[in-house]
């Protein structure tokens, strides 16, 4: 929407088995019996049920050849049901196509996904936005809090459009819940002024009122809102002879006041957040000959397990060791990679150079290769942005890496080293002089 992107530039902002075919009824009357097939593909363990299931259908037919039309008793059909159940367990142990499938049936576990912020390499993951400024950087419950003063301050100015801001504060400071919840009301309390124009009813909000005090007043930004389009506050006396209580109070409703009810409206419904992104909170280092670079510690979320992770994880290693003894298809050894799934929302992200210098950087987990391969090219020198190079995993060197695919897809996370090659003869350090004079020693932890 226009007068977001309008104010945020003002303020520097910016997802088979086949058939065994028809069963055969044991009480079938039929005079068909079911076919034998022999041969060396079929075992004399299957000639044998097939011989006995006839036998069975035989024994039936014996049973009531005197009065076929008898209906079975509750006794028979017991028999009959557990006959033919063993019967087709029988020949179910004996079908390897059942093994299969019972194997897969058995595999049909919910995956154990968990996602977590990032390693223990990334002490802190901080966040900018242009609206302060990208020099400023934070935690994102410290950014918040500072988004939240700064246009509590733009709010308070007189003589200024104080509507959009206090739409971004609402959207930017509370939960989707709460602002959804107190959004509704809003619009509410400004429609019903719009279409009933100079009904006095519409025109005042009691503060004391169960809706206004469980969906509004807890929602940041509401109040300033609902001062912003014209209410006031003031105390007035309910009914005649009652006492004075706070309500909210729009007085001569006139053509420039709905104008800016209705502009009010149409902002509040298409708000959006002030945006914030990730800071990279870089640093340059300088390696030393020979100086390998130590690998990550994981987050302790990793080691601090309940009882009944343990127990799960212990039943895991069970599955797998049977996984091993059986007999499995390219689907099944797939699903498996998917019963475990740990995520994380950030990697670090470590760009090893030839002339030994490293890059070290923040990224999100669903941000493209494409994006740290943007990021390098803007701490080159100014003599080397025309030469080609590419990027290489040192653990996959005959691998391609895609730029389209994100870094969570790529197996970047939590943290990588990646591998900065020329393909073009080059001369003098990759960086530009202004990262090579802040570049600091690496130490290996």
């Amino acid at each position: 929407m226009d007068k977001f992107k309008n104010f945020l530039k003002d303020k520097k902002v910016d997802k088979h088995f086949k058939k065994s075919g028809p069963g055969q009824k044991l009480s079938s009357s039929s005079g068909q019996s079911p076919s034998i097939v022999t041969g060396s593909a079929q075992g004399g363990s299957v000639d044998r049920v097939a011989a006995s299931d006839v036998a069975a259908q035989a024994a039936l037919k014996r049973l009531y050849k005197n009065d076929p039309s008898q209906e079975l008793t509750y006794s028979q059909k017991k028999i009959q049901m557990i006959a033919k159940k063993e019967l087709e367990e029988e020949r179910q142990r004996n079908d390897p196509n059942s093994l299969l499938k019972d194997l897969a049936l058995a595999e049909k576990h919910v995956p154990d996904v968990k996602e977590f912020e990032h390693s223990g390499a990334i002490e802190h993951v901080y966040y900018s936005c242009e609206l302060l400024g990208d020099d400023i950087m934070l935690p994102k419950s410290e950014l918040t809090k500072a988004i939240e003063q700064f246009l509590l301050e733009q709010v308070s100015c007189q003589g200024e459009d104080n509507v959009i801001p206090a739409v971004l504060l609402i959207f930017s400071v509370n939960t989707r819940t709460q602002r959804e919840g107190a959004i509704d009301i809003l619009s509410k309390y400004v429609k019903n002024i719009i279409e009933h124009p100079g009904e006095d009813k519409y025109c005042r909000i009691r503060m004391s009122n169960k809706a206004y005090q469980e969906k509004v007043l807890p929602v940041t930004g509401s109040i300033e809102y609902l001062k912003a389009v014209g209410f006031e506050e003031q105390n007035i006396s309910p009914k005649e002879g009652e006492p004075s209580e706070p309500f909210l109070v729009m007085t001569n409703v006139d053509d420039e006041k709905t104008a800016i009810l209705i502009s009010g409206l149409d902002a509040l419904q298409n708000g959006q957040c002030v945006p914030i992104k990730v800071s990279r909170n870089e640093s340059i280092f300088i390696l030393k000959q020979n100086q390998k670079i130590s690998s990550p510690t994981l987050s302790m979320d990793f080691y601090d397990l309940t009882a009944s992770e343990i127990k799960k994880e212990q039943q895991s290693k069970t599955e797998e060791v049977e996984k091993l003894l059986s007999l499995r298809t390219k689907e099944m050894r797939e699903r498996d990679q998917k019963l475990r799934d740990y995520r994380y929302k950030y990697s670090l992200i470590r760009i090893r150079l030839p002339d030994r210098y490293m890059i070290q950087a923040t990224f999100g987990c669903y941000e493209t290769l494409e994006t740290i391969r943007f990021f390098i090219s803007e701490h080159l020198s100014e003599a080397h942005q025309v030469a080609t190079w590419k990027l290489q995993d040192p653990l996959r060197p005959s691998t391609v890496l895609d730029d389209k695919k994100t870094i969570g897809e790529l197996g970047l996370a939590p943290a990588a080293v990646l591998h900065f090659e020329w393909l073009d003869a080059t001369v003098g350090h990759c960086l530009s002089e202004r990262y090579l004079q802040i570049a600091k020693e690496f130490e290996s932890s």
